[in-house]
């Protein structure tokens, strides 16, 4: 498809055909694009890091809804996103085809460049 070298400022493809997709493919929850987040925040690429990293189960006695999670990066610490780690202790790398934590994935995911 492409006969160049990627760079930093290409624009990634949506996972998603549209809105309603995306909803239907994550609970109901509309999934923020953080495809440009990293470059576009001062110090960018330790937020996405804090926010994947971020994920908590509810303290004792918090109920939340089926699509609200603790995400202890976020103000009120509730956030409308599912984790991507959230429900597996090992994340398999099938790229490099090893076994990782959702902290060592999120420091792969953050370092790309």
């Amino acid at each position: 498809m492409f006969t160049r070298p990627g760079k930093l400022s290409d624009r990634f493809p949506q996972p998603y055909s549209n809105e309603q997709a995306a909803r239907f493919a994550n609970g109901g929850v509309y999934p923020p694009d953080l495809s440009l987040i990293s470059k576009a925040r001062h110090n960018g690429q330790n937020y996405v890091f804090a926010l994947l990293t971020g994920y908590r189960d509810p303290p004792a006695g918090v109920l939340v809804r089926f699509q609200i999670t603790i995400n202890a990066l976020v103000v009120a610490n509730l956030v409308s996103t599912f984790s991507c780690f959230h429900l597996h202790e090992h994340v398999t790398l099938f790229v490099t085809l090893l076994s990782a934590t959702p902290l060592d994935l999120s420091s792969y995911i953050c370092n790309l460049h």
